[in-house]
Formats: structure tokens, C-alpha cells, sequence
């Protein structure tokens, strides 16, 4: 499901200009109005598009993370307000198309970055596995193993948009409606579960799986909100435009789902001025406990 308008234009300015500082200061001869500076310092994983693996810890991603609407939004998907919410990494792809990489100190010229473009359809997944139940954790640290069992507790997906996400730009794609058929699936390729990687998360669809056929891109606005449910097979496009990507990863859990336990310490909250949590901040993050 996709919600609109979650994000204001100046709250989506704010996010991205936090991205690139946060890349600027992991990176420092990355430079964001350098396109010449993005090949060879340009964070890990990019071949998935991922930041980094170091969540981004500024002003405006926290404000995201305790925005009221999103809250809203996945306590009425999980019929309860006492939720966790992930402190995780952003998920951006670089232009590959006309890229004005600089030749010399006066001199530009538009080039298409091939090199650039991420894995796309290969990375066709679901995060969680389809025969044990056991789903990817990002955002949160790990509880008690033995209850991460998706099929008993499902764990929404959130990616929020802070540019605009055209079908040409490295969209996210997937299967809609496909969690209504993933256990009927996963019988039916019980073989795969005794190979070298069936018990892998995230598992990859198989590249001959009929499924693939079934995929659907995701274009989405800036300051949307994109959902997934963990059953619904999904990855990212090869970015295939002269524009960027640029999503945060977010997520909530329910505060009783003992399998996972807030990520966040309260030092590594920013120190600036005008920043603060609100009280449904401090119990997003896991800093005050929910009540009845």
C-alpha cells in the first residue's frame, strides 16, 4: 500500500540534505554536487543500493520516525498504538543516465554511468523465510530467536519516499497480493528448503520461478509512504534515468512482540538545537515505556 502526502516538501528537503551530509561525513571526498567524486567513494552496497550499514542518526530522520501519521497508519494495520520503530539506513541509487561528471576545473560533460546501475530484477526476495518463518531484523536488535516466526507475527516493510520515485528512476517492484498465495508457494517448493540456502534471510525467488513474470513497479511521489507486507516478494529496478532514489528505511513492530527489542540508546540522539522527541517519540524508540 502506498500513503500520500505523509511527508511535506520541505520535511523531504530536510531528509535528503541529511542523507548527503551523512555520506559527506562517512565519505569525505564524496561530494554531492560532484558526480565526478561518486566513483569510487560511494558507500558499500551499492550494488543494492543501500547506504551503508550504519544508521543515519540526524535531526530530520528522527522527526520522520516519530511522525504521528505514520504511527497512525501501521497501528491501524497492526490494531495496536504500542509500537517500536526501526533506527536504520537510507536506500538511494545513483543517476546513470547524461551524469555531468567534471573534466576539468571549468569543464563538464554528460556521461552514462552503466557501471553505476544496481542488481534490479536479481534481487527479487522476500525477508523472511518461506518454510521457518524467520525474518529479517534491520532496524532493531535481535530478542528471543526462538519467537521470530513471521508466519506467527508478521513484520511490516516501510520505505519512505524523500524524492520523487519514477518507473525509470530504480522503482521498487514486487508481486502485489502474492502473501495470499506465499505458504501455498512455499509447500510447493518444499525441495528447496534442504538447499545450500534454504534457510537463508532474505531468500531470494529462484531466477526460473514463474513468479518473476508477475512483478509490478512501485512509482511513488516524494513524502510517501510505501508498505509491504514480508510475504510479498520484492527488490529495486536498475536506476535508469539522470535522477536519483532516495528512501528511508522504516518500520514498526508491536512493543510485545518479544522476538525483537528497540535499537536505540538515548547518547546517540542528535544534540541540536531546536531537536527534541516528543513523548510519542521517547516511547517509539524505546527510551519510556508504553502504559496502560
Amino acid at each position: 500500500m502506498v500513503v500520500i502526502q505523509i511527508l511535506s516538501d520541505e520535511e523531504c528537503e530536510k531528509s535528503q540534505e541529511e542523507v548527503w551530509n551523512f555520506l559527506e561525513r562517512c565519505h569525505p571526498h564524496l561530494k554531492k554536487d560532484d558526480p565526478s567524486t561518486w566513483e569510487t567513494t560511494w558507500p558499500i552496497y551499492s550494488h543494492v543500493s543501500v547506504s551503508g550499514d550504519t544508521p543515519i542518526l540526524s535531526p530530520q530522520m528522527f522527526l520522520n520516525r516519530q511522525n504521528p501519521n505514520i504511527h497512525r497508519i501501521f497501528s491501524v494495520l497492526y490494531g495496536t498504538p504500542k509500537l517500536w520503530v526501526s533506527v536504520d539506513r537510507a536506500n538511494l541509487a545513483r543517476p546513470t543516465r547524461k551524469v555531468p561528471l567534471k573534466v576539468s576545473a571549468s569543464e563538464w560533460k554528460l556521461v552514462d554511468k552503466e557501471e553505476w546501475r544496481s542488481v534490479g530484477h536479481e534481487s527479487l526476495h522476500w525477508e523472511i523465510n518461506p518454510w521457518s518463518g524467520k525474518t529479517l531484523l534491520s532496524g532493531f536488535i535481535p530478542g528471543d530467536l526462538s519467537a521470530n516466526k513471521g508466519f506467527e507475527r508478521w513484520k511490516l516493510l516501510g520505505f519512505l519516499a524523500l524524492q520523487d520515485c519514477a518507473s525509470d528512476d530504480g522503482v521498487y517492484y514486487g508481486v502485489p497480493g502474492f502473501h495470499h498465495f506465499f505458504k501455498t508457494w512455499a509447500q510447493s517448493n518444499k525441495h528447496l528448503a534442504a538447499s545450500e540456502l534454504g534457510s537463508s534471510v532474505p531468500f531470494q525467488v529462484p531466477q526460473d520461478d514463474p513468479i518473476r513474470r508477475e512483478c509490478q513497479k512501485f512509482p511513488v511521489r516524494r513524502g510517501c509512504l510505501l508498505i509491504l507486507h514480508p510475504a510479498i516478494p520484492y527488490g529495486s529496478c536498475p536506476n535508469d534515468s539522470s535522477r536519483g532514489r532516495m528512501m528511508q528505511y522504516l518500520r514498526m513492530v508491536p512493543q510485545n512482540d518479544i522476538s525483537v527489542a528497540p535499537l536505540m540508546q538515548r547518547e546517540w540522539l542528535p544534540q541540536s538545537d531546536g531537536f527534541s522527541l516528543t513523548e510519542l517519540g521517547e516511547k517509539l524508540l524505546g527510551l519510556k515505556p508504553w502504559v496502560d
